[in-house]
């Protein structure tokens, strides 16, 4: 996993994030007790690692796909299959009516097979055709790697002005907590956290097609995290938090 990781940070720092946000974004307001400095020299956890593993992934997908660039694909799915994740126990709710007169976002296959089916789509050069047979027999193989992992929510849609919420997640003292919002194409959005006193600890609300707040809890207790469409298209979106 290191070696992909290494390959595709060398190929988006070679242009393929032209255009994407930037992740860190958020901005984090350090109110209330339940936040505070990150500790200097921990080391992130596993759990950490695999949700910038996944965030690196969707930005392939998207950067492929915008591009044509079928490698990004192959490269995506290499990672998915070998980052695993857990279905998110805290079930959300949802604000807001789903609008009639707007269009469904497209629906897309970002499964590890369906994704190299797609780069070949893209591609019939030999270098695409010899990294896809390789991926093939990656896909094949037992997916390496931690067991559990992130726990994700989606692809669900939120349509304009609607607010998805995911209420009494508790994030562990000490320990660097993350949330991470792929959308897909570009909008505007608002990803908010707020700690069990209605306090507002980590907020990312700059457009784009990514979202994602970090933050250290002073301690272990519930957090509330809200999903806000303020554009006038609908969104499919995926969620995943440590």
């Amino acid at each position: 996993m290191n070696r992909i990781r290494m390959f595709a940070a060398a190929v988006i720092l070679g242009g393929l994030c032209t255009g994407l946000t930037v992740m860190g974004q958020d901005k984090t307001e350090k109110k209330g007790p339940n936040v505070q400095d990150p500790v200097k020299g921990a080391k992130e956890s596993d759990k950490n690692k695999a949700l910038q593993d996944l965030d690196l992934a969707s930005r392939l997908i998207q950067y492929g796909r915008t591009n044509k660039h079928a490698e990004s694909l192959l490269i995506a799915a290499q990672i998915l299959h070998n980052t695993p994740t857990t279905k998110l126990k805290v079930k959300a709710t949802v604000v807001g009516e789903k609008k009639a007169d707007v269009a469904e976002p497209v629906k897309a296959n970002n499964s590890p097979k369906a994704l190299v089916a797609e780069a070949k789509k893209l591609s019939t050069s030999a270098a695409v055709e010899s990294l896809a047979k390789a991926t093939l027999i990656i896909l094949d193989e037992e997916p390496r790697g931690r067991l559990g992992g992130p726990g994700v929510d989606g692809p669900f849609i939120l349509y304009p002005n609607q607010e998805r919420t995911w209420n009494g997640m508790t994030f562990v003292g000490g320990q660097m907590a993350e949330v991470a919002i792929a959308n897909g194409v570009y909008g505007r959005m608002i990803l908010e956290v707020r700690d069990q006193f209605g306090n507002v600890v980590a907020r990312d609300n700059v457009p784009g097609s990514f979202y994602n707040c970090r933050w250290t809890p002073a301690f272990t207790g519930p957090f509330t995290i809200r999903l806000t469409n303020l554009d006038t298209i609908a969104f499919r979106c995926g969620m995943a938090t440590n």
